[in-house]
């Protein structure tokens, strides 16, 4: 609560700081020459937002909320700088394979006014388009280069912070300021908005967009404002069915699981918790018709042809172990165990990957971006949460199953995480996708750390995990040193 209070005093007093700081940041890069105009003006519109999403907020939480987003805001932009201007003065506007395409794409549909010749997943060839309206609304609305597209998603990001610390008021109102600026200042959200063009941010944004306005929609008593935080709420949601549509078969699958289960004793539940059941399945299914009417097939279409193209790609579901050197590798084939081995091999890789322990071969910086190294702070943080994370989603599940669990929004949450998190380990994924996660397991973190810090051993525990942890990195890296591996 002591450090709540005094990182909560800090964000208080710190929004006139950060407002100088915005002042004097925004117009830097069209100073500077990095970007044109537009690059002025996309931060403007950000900040026009963080104000309107503030105005919603109990005024002693205003300007909190406004301070986080300010030095989110700020740190991304700060890192733009640095890598456009000072690290990549040669070719500034790193682009990966994705984001090449992504680019290129929304150029070309902002060139031909949004105007297809067939339905866009027809043309575009996926149902995750989205991010490509949304680049191309900033290239032809505003004539942003790519740069200032680099910022947009810099600005959905930096939104994350304060939102989530509205949110969690809801489930560890005792932490809030302190995750608010984790968030804010996630060495991970940071990297996935400034060095790639990619649409992760849009996904995180739209995530947390949809989860605080669901859980402000149930607790409005207001008609209008109720049906205006519900309206805003399905619009998150739908962009994330045209986007990443997996990820709202996955929210699907846990608000279903809650609402079934609800119903077998919905007389002993409360009015609160009944009435945001019913609020949470009108905006799903007002979700689903929206989208529908726009072309999109229904989710659990969508998950058969997910499906369908998981099956239909070995690479995605059977992964061969290359953590694992070649010297191990054979050892492993003789052990009577070796299955077992390989697949805890790869769930840990799965969990704590991609590794920090493991150098660059080369440390240009190109090619540092290029590959995973830029996420290795972030996942220390991840490392140090892990644990916290899981005994929060346990016990959050347990309150539900026991009827001790009055969040409707927490409940499906912890069922969407323990879902995803399993698709997550299941298939090769990439890392960026977990990322989706991020903001969700900091609060299920913070959970389990107060649960924890309940039991006078629970450093002792703590200490061990690290013990281990850092065992096993060293034998890793002794297995590479044997294996011959850089």
């Amino acid at each position: 609560m002591a450090m709540n209070y005094a990182f909560a005093r800090i964000l208080d007093k710190g929004v006139g700081v950060g407002a100088l700081g915005l002042a004097v940041f925004i117009p830097l890069p069209y100073i500077l020459g990095v970007a044109g105009p537009s690059s002025a003006v996309v931060p403007l519109i950000f900040v026009a937002a963080a104000l309107l999403l503030a105005r919603t907020e109990p005024p002693s939480e205003r300007r909190g909320f406004l301070s986080l987003f300010a030095w989110a805001f700020i740190a991304r932009l700060t890192v733009l700088l640095v890598l456009w201007g000072v690290l990549l003065p040669e070719k500034p506007g790193f682009l990966g394979p994705d984001a090449g395409m992504f680019f290129r794409v929304s150029e070309l549909l902002a060139a031909n006014g949004f105007r297809l010749n067939a339905h866009p997943i027809t043309v575009l060839g996926s149902y995750d388009v989205a991010h490509y309206y949304l680049f191309a609304a900033a290239i032809r609305l505003l004539g942003s280069d790519l740069f200032t597209l680099k910022l947009v998603n810099s600005g959905l990001t930096a939104l994350v912070a304060p939102l989530l610390f509205s949110w969690s008021r809801s489930a560890i109102p005792q932490h809030g300021a302190v995750l608010g600026l984790v968030v804010a200042l996630h060495p991970s959200l940071i990297v996935l908005s400034t060095v790639d063009l990619l649409k992760d941010p849009s996904i995180v944004f739209f995530m947390i967009l949809f989860i605080w306005s669901l859980t402000r929609a149930m607790k409005e008593t207001r008609l209008g404002s109720k049906v205006g935080f519900a309206a805003l709420s399905v619009a998150g949601i739908a962009y994330l069915r045209m986007d990443r549509a997996y990820v709202v078969a996955h929210l699907e699958l846990a608000a279903l699981a809650v609402f079934l289960l609800s119903a077998f004793r919905w007389r002993s539940l409360s009015p609160v918790f009944r009435r945001g059941i019913v609020v949470a399945a009108i905006v799903f299914v007002a979700a689903e018709g929206a989208t529908a009417v726009l072309g999109w097939p229904a989710t659990p279409i969508l998950v058969c042809l997910n499906a369908q193209h998981v099956f239909g790609t070995p690479a995605m579901w059977d992964y061969e172990l290359k953590t694992v050197e070649p010297v191990l590798e054979q050892s492993l084939s003789k052990a009577s165990l070796a299955r077992g081995l390989k697949t805890v091999a790869y769930v840990f890789r799965r969990l704590y990957g991609p590794f920090v322990w493991i150098m660059p071969n080369r440390w240009d910086l190109r090619g540092i971006l290029a590959a995973d190294f830029a996420l290795y702070p972030g996942m220390v943080v991840s490392y140090a949460l892990l644990p916290f994370a899981m005994i929060g989603l346990a016990v959050t599940g347990w309150r539900f199953v026991f009827r001790k669990e009055e969040n409707v929004v927490l409940s499906i949450l912890a069922l969407f995480l323990l879902s995803y998190f399993t698709q997550y380990v299941l298939l090769n994924l990439s890392w960026r996708q977990r990322e989706v996660m991020v903001p969700f397991l900091l609060v299920f973190g913070f959970i389990g750390l107060v649960l924890a810090r309940r039991y006078r051993w629970w450093k002792h525990v703590y200490a061990i995990y690290w013990l281990v942890l850092l065992t096993v990195a060293a034998a890793h890296m002794a297995v590479r040193l044997v294996a011959g591996s850089p």
